[in-house]
């Protein structure tokens, strides 16, 4: 418009008016293939939510982004912190709990044990027996009736014999099974400890350069009024205006796209933590 107006009033020429007009053509294709990488962003997110892509899904607008250095602390505590939370952390370390109880158990089966026993008993009875023969002065009929109790307490040792050597094969395979156990928690905590380093590294250096953009972003804003108020009152050129207008664009676009980079990366940090439900937005 600017261009147009000083070629109205004679004191602009065409080659500025096509010039300008060549910024406006680009951004228009800028807008576009926005656009077409939105709906690309759009057809991902149906795609992961799982629902078909004819379902109606309204996407709300971005609030911006928190993006601060709350993140950085020492990479010490937030592994420590990580190593208690992670799911496939605290099963390596179930397997490895379980597998040393299992061996305790084999080697307590070789040892000799002690045991303790009790029982106790009563019985009631009565017999009568009759028309058996007199002898002498006693009588032809001989009745017997008793009852009892009793009780008993008995200790006794065991002591395992010569098996074969099952035993200690029995033994041998649990320590092995302790050992990988162990190996396979120290793997897991070794990569869950890279995992957040990584992912820390990445969050640092996406919250550095979100700093840097919005700083580029603002420097490019007062670069383009600059230019543009300067070609307004005939002391600047198209030119300048057309490349202040292409660098605000690129600053802008750069800042959102740091943003982005910032916000996965913080999530990604999240996982690794085993903290999602607590990641920035």
């Amino acid at each position: 418009e600017a261009a147009r107006a000083r070629h109205a009033q004679g004191v602009g020429t065409v080659l500025d008016v096509a010039q300008a007009r060549q910024g406006e053509a680009q951004a228009e294709l800028a807008r576009v293939q926005a656009q077409a990488r939105e709906r690309d962003a759009y057809h991902a997110l149906v795609a992961a939510l799982g629902i078909s892509p004819l379902s109606p899904l309204q996407v709300a607008e971005a609030p911006a982004p928190r993006l601060d250095r709350s993140a950085e602390a020492p990479v010490e505590r937030i592994v420590a912190e990580a190593l208690a939370r992670r799911p496939d952390v605290q099963a390596a370390h179930a397997a490895l709990l379980a597998s040393e109880a299992a061996s305790r158990a084999s080697e307590a089966a070789s040892k000799p044990k002690v045991f303790l026993a009790a029982s106790a008993s009563r019985s009631t009875g009565a017999a009568s027996v009759s028309a058996l023969p007199g002898i002498g002065q006693q009588g032809p009929t001989l009745n017997l009736a008793g009852s009892g109790s009793g009780a008993g307490l008995f200790v006794g040792v065991t002591v395992p014999i010569f098996d074969g050597g099952l035993r200690q094969s029995s033994q041998a395979q649990a320590r092995q099974r302790v050992d990988a156990a162990a190996a396979r928690l120290e793997r897991t905590q070794q990569q869950a400890v890279q995992q957040i380093v990584t992912a820390q590294d990445a969050l640092r250096s996406a919250l550095a350069s979100a700093e840097a953009a919005e700083t580029l972003q603002s420097t490019a804003a007062l670069t383009h009024d600059a230019a543009l108020d300067a070609y307004r009152h005939g002391v600047g050129t198209v030119t300048a205006v057309a490349l202040a207008d292409t660098q605000m664009l690129e600053a802008g676009q750069a800042l959102a796209d740091a943003r982005a980079a910032a916000q996965s990366a913080a999530v990604t940090l999240a996982f690794a933590t085993g903290a999602l439900g607590a990641a920035p937005r």
